[in-house]
């Protein structure tokens, strides 16, 4: 009930992780205000899905629906990551790989020890590419389970 209770707003901006950026979805969900998302990991998976879950008040789940108006990513916010935060954004990004793109899962294998080192240009390319694989993933979440198969033409 305290969401509802929230002011109006004339935006929302969702800045952080894949919580953080599922708030922000859920707080614009039936208002009409854009909403922009700024994620700060490796996977773009929350700022660009539609669908936002959250779970208040022990096992109760709330779901929204909300797209946003922009996605702005500055690949220089996964230096502020630990490793293991770091590490979880990139096993994100190696199974967007597998399930839709050999190519990209071989840039991952040339390009390991510049990814793990943080190579700004690499991680622009892996932003970019995740945006892509993104994108092209059709909502709502049920029918990934047509997507995420993995091709056996692609090995």
């Amino acid at each position: 009930q305290e969401i509802e209770q929230l002011p109006d707003f004339h935006s929302v901006i969702g800045l952080g992780g894949g919580q953080a950026l599922d708030v922000a979805k859920f707080i614009i969900w039936n208002r009409r205000v854009p909403l922009f998302q700024v994620p700060t990991a490796m996977t773009v998976d929350a700022a660009f899905g539609h669908r936002a879950a959250i779970r208040l008040e022990g096992n109760v789940r709330y779901i929204g629906w909300a797209v946003p108006e922009a996605v702005y990513i500055d690949v220089a916010t996964l230096g502020t990551l630990d490793d293991r935060q770091y590490r979880a954004g990139l096993v994100e990004s190696i199974k967007h790989a597998a399930i839709r793109d050999v190519e990209y899962f071989g840039f991952f294998e040339q390009n390991i020890q510049g990814i793990c080192d943080k190579q700004m240009d690499l991680l622009e390319q892996i932003a970019y590419k995740n945006c892509s694989i993104k994108q092209d993933t059709p909502e709502p979440r049920f029918l990934f389970r047509f997507v995420r198969r993995l091709d056996p033409r692609n090995y």
